[in-house]
């Protein structure tokens, strides 16, 4: 199972990844810090994630507009 994974704290990500990519048969095949940068990611990746897995709690501008 290849999977896209999308989560603005850096060591939460690497966290989840490593456990992510322990698990037979699973793998995290790219990382993004925002929504933003995803469809570049996907069109430069040699596999298509089959699983995309998003915070739902991201900034919705980025972090340089966001003022929460």
């Amino acid at each position: 199972m290849t999977i896209g994974l999308i989560e603005d704290q850096l060591l939460f990500r690497r966290g989840i990844k490593s456990i992510i990519n322990g698990w037979r048969d699973f793998e995290v095949v790219f990382e993004s810090e925002n929504g933003f940068s995803v469809p570049e990611k996907m069109k430069n990746c040699e596999q298509v994630p089959e699983i995309i897995l998003v915070d739902l709690t991201l900034p919705p501008n980025g972090y340089k507009e966001y003022k929460g």
